[in-house]
């Protein structure tokens, strides 16, 4: 797939997408499903990926409920499946590149903004279950940054987290496993540059991220 560009927009009042039925088709959300499971009738999903390759990438999102923006683009992407089975829920990749990625988070100026909620809800990553493994994943020359224009750029006192900008991410990890909420891997290499100055020469650590808790254990900066 190459040199293409997709474009998502959620108006003003309009309700929430439901992205389940894509992992999950037999979703209780999904009327469609509901009412052919009624016939008896069933759905399935099955294919066979070998080699997935992409260039020149771009992917925006744009949120006029909550005043907010996201923007994805790479510029080059390999992925060598070597298991994927709809139907046992089990995805299992040999390696992943992404070249020249970039990954941005916009807050937008606008009369309305969702609030911060007192307390975060609990939040499923892995809501199907799936078991995902992945050998390697590497990510070479890439950005990230996170932009909040209610509030101008600001160096005054160093790095301005309303307004981060990171290049030349060049990062590293092996052996990542999703298995219900916890996903587990080990990052053998992370540099990075953030435009106040600060530069990461180096991290490793054994990771585990879950949706109440981020450990890094081994760390060494």
């Amino acid at each position: 797939l190459t040199n293409c560009t997709i474009n998502l927009k959620r108006r003003k009042g309009a309700n929430d997408f439901n992205y389940e039925f894509l992992t999950n088709p037999s979703s209780k959300s999904d009327s469609a499903y509901s009412d052919k499971k009624k016939s008896g009738d069933k759905i399935n999903i099955d294919f066979s990926l070998k080699n997935l390759d992409f260039e020149n990438i771009a992917f925006l999102y744009r949120d006029e409920n909550t005043e907010e923006q996201i923007e994805v683009k790479l510029g080059k992407g390999i992925f060598h499946p070597d298991i994927f089975d709809f139907k046992k829920k089990q995805l299992a990749i040999d390696d992943i590149l992404f070249d020249k990625a970039l990954v941005g988070y916009t807050i937008l100026k606008g009369d309305y903004h969702t609030p911060w909620p007192d307390t975060i809800p609990f939040v499923h990553i892995n809501n199907s279950d799936w078991k995902i493994a992945i050998g390697s994943l590497k990510i070479r020359d890439s950005q990230f940054f996170y932009t909040d224009e209610m509030h101008p750029y600001d160096t005054t006192f160093g790095m301005d987290y309303n307004n981060l900008l990171i290049s030349e991410i060049d990062f590293n990890l092996k052996n990542i496993t999703l298995d219900k909420d916890t996903i587990r891997s080990k990052i053998t290499f992370l540099s990075a540059k953030e435009q106040s100055g600060f530069v990461l020469n180096n991290l490793t650590c054994d990771l585990k991220l879950t949706t109440m808790e981020a450990v890094c254990k081994n760390l060494q900066i």
